[in-house]
């Protein structure tokens, strides 16, 4: 079954940093300045932080930062599509976790569209316009600072 299609927009400065903002249905904003990693619901006036750890477990984390490696030790990684400079890559984690499946959709070596099926079945696409890989970004760009009047949860074990 399909359920909700979020769009917004991504830029990532490997290994660690990126800022990722979906804008439909519901804004909400995730960035990492290679320590923290920030979410923010504006809906929810509220945020979250949670420490980056050297060996991140989080799937969304390893495919934003790019190692191939460490998403091997988590995923079986299969292709399903290598056509005109567009691939499709399906991850099935190797334990149990979150996510049932993930399907990742490049254009070229671009990153355009997650595909995400949870333990329930529910499905989530997440396509990604105007990504900038590695490209100088503003000093400030992966800092993040609550709005006043946000409720913070800090999460600095990684829980």
């Amino acid at each position: 079954r399909v359920g909700e299609v979020s769009k917004g927009t991504m830029s990532v400065l490997r290994p660690n940093k990126f800022y990722w903002e979906t804008l439909t249905p519901f804004p909400q904003l995730i960035v990492s300045d290679g320590q923290y990693i920030w979410i923010y619901d504006e809906d929810l006036e509220q945020a979250t932080r949670k420490q980056v750890k050297e060996n991140e477990t989080n799937g969304a984390a390893l495919i934003l930062n790019g190692n191939v490696a460490a998403l091997n030790k988590k995923f079986t990684i299969s292709q399903l599509l290598d056509s005109n400079g567009e691939k499709l890559f399906e991850l099935l984690p190797k334990t149990e976790g979150n996510f049932e499946k993930i399907q990742l959709f490049f254009v070229g070596k671009t990153l355009r569209e997650l595909m995400l099926v949870d333990i329930l079945g529910k499905q989530t696409s997440i396509i990604l316009s105007e990504a900038k890989l590695n490209q100088k970004f503003s000093a400030n760009l992966f800092s993040f600072t609550p709005p006043e009047g946000t409720d913070v949860m800090l999460d600095d074990n990684g829980n």
